[in-house]
């Protein structure tokens, strides 16, 4: 059964009273709540609905606002959201919280994000570079997020006009209509009675998504590509993290256990095989990358998340790995790019991986191009160098292509070694 926008808020007007500040009925749609009911703190966040939200004086490092605390912010809906900048989806959440801003804020929403102690210096340049125009602030001694008891980030909070925490840990997933719940439950308590005065936060004024700064005279540009006599990325000296060192080699067969999602179809085109997991943090935070050439290259490029997670192996959690990566994959709505499990490892043991993530790129006649570390200094997987393997694969099957329809040699490697 589908619920409505207007269910939902008579369902609230019949759990709470705004004289009262009485919190959410336990009927309230389920829905909104968390998106993940076996990892969060259910039952102390089930405690904080219905209270005073704790003080935000400990907060430090405001940015976009002077600081802020409960009597500035009487007369708004307030979306608290602990997030940090580390994470592999910050600048989407950011831009995800600005639309709401900008759709909300004269209705009476205020965000607040929260940024954690981790990593806090960053926050300046973040905000600065993505053009937020809501109130930032960090958590330096993580006393708010000990008290609202989170374990995870983002973690999103609504207060409501009163200052009492109305929903802990709100799901940010979407209904069947489309949707995201967040939205549902922001726009019903936003539609909810109110007399009193509504206090007016005061924004400094940013230029959204600002252009990169000018370089310095005489800053020198970044290094360009470098490729090698056949036009192919040159293979330089490096720690390759793996045992078996295939550029310019055949690449070995791509087996699959587990898709979870469709099935690629890479005939013809170039593939980047990511070998990752979800408990490796550099894996994670590489992902936003990947999804940004899988984004830019369309058509040209297969990207593919390969994890040696076996889908009926019980991990950690008391779960098999498969449910634990889907549920992952599925909380990370911005990835598309192409997913699968090997928990037998034949790929990776293939090429003797002996660290993640590893990335592996392979021209359309089934060569390797590249092969490494993604983030390692002095050969680092770039746009550019994607976009040069792209480029020169897209100009090789032309010419196979051309060779083809003359009667001259059909389909032939071009580069590598017997």
């Amino acid at each position: 059964m589908k619920t409505t926008l207007a269910s939902l808020s008579l369902a609230l007007s019949l759990g709470f009273s705004p004289g009262l500040g009485a919190p959410l009925a336990p009927d309230d749609p389920p829905q909104w709540k968390s998106r993940r009911p076996d990892k969060d703190p259910v039952a102390e966040w089930d405690a904080l609905e219905g209270r005073r939200a704790p003080s935000l004086a400990s907060l430090t490092q405001w940015l976009n606002t002077d600081p802020l605390d409960w009597p500035d912010l009487a007369g708004n809906v307030v979306l608290l959201d602990l997030w940090g900048t580390w994470g592999p989806n910050a600048k989407k959440t950011a831009a995800y919280l600005a639309a709401l801003h900008d759709r909300y804020s004269q209705s009476g929403l205020v965000i607040l994000a929260v940024h954690s102690r981790k990593q806090a210096s960053r926050l300046p340049l973040f905000v600065e570079k993505s053009g937020v125009p809501f109130a930032v602030a960090a958590d330096g001694t993580g006393e708010l997020q000990k008290t609202l008891h989170v374990t995870m980030i983002p973690t999103y909070f609504i207060v409501d006009r009163e200052g009492q925490v109305r929903i802990a840990g709100v799901n940010k997933r979407k209904d069947e209509d489309g949707r995201r719940y967040l939205e549902l439950a922001l726009e019903a308590i936003l539609a909810e009675p109110w007399e009193g005065e509504r206090k007016v936060v005061r924004y400094e004024t940013r230029e959204r998504n600002p252009a990169r700064r000018a370089k310095p005279a005489g800053e020198p540009p970044p290094p360009a590509v470098q490729l090698g006599p056949d036009g192919w990325p040159a293979i330089v000296e490096k720690k390759l993290y793996a045992d078996h060192d295939l550029r310019g080699r055949p690449a070995p067969a791509l087996s699959v256990e587990t898709w979870l999602t469709d099935v690629p179809d890479t005939e013809g085109k170039t593939v980047l095989i990511d070998f990752w997991a979800t408990w490796c943090s550099p894996c994670v935070r590489a992902m936003p990358e990947m999804q940004r050439y899988h984004e830019t290259f369309g058509e040209d490029l297969v990207v593919i998340g390969l994890s040696d997670q076996h889908p009926d192996a019980i991990g950690p959690s008391g779960k098999p790995w498969g449910p634990v990566v889907a549920d992952f994959l599925a909380n990370e709505e911005q990835l598309s790019y192409y997913q699968a499990l090997d928990g037998q490892e034949r790929t990776k043991a293939a090429l003797g991986v002996t660290g993640i993530p590893h990335v592996l790129i392979v021209s359309s006649d089934g060569i390797v191009r590249w092969q490494g570390f993604p983030s390692l200094t002095g050969d680092r997987l770039t746009e550019a160098l994607v976009a040069s393997i792209v480029e020169k694969d897209r100009a090789e099957r032309a010419k196979r292509a051309e060779r083809a329809k003359k009667g001259g040699g059909g389909e032939t490697g071009d580069g590598g070694p017997e």
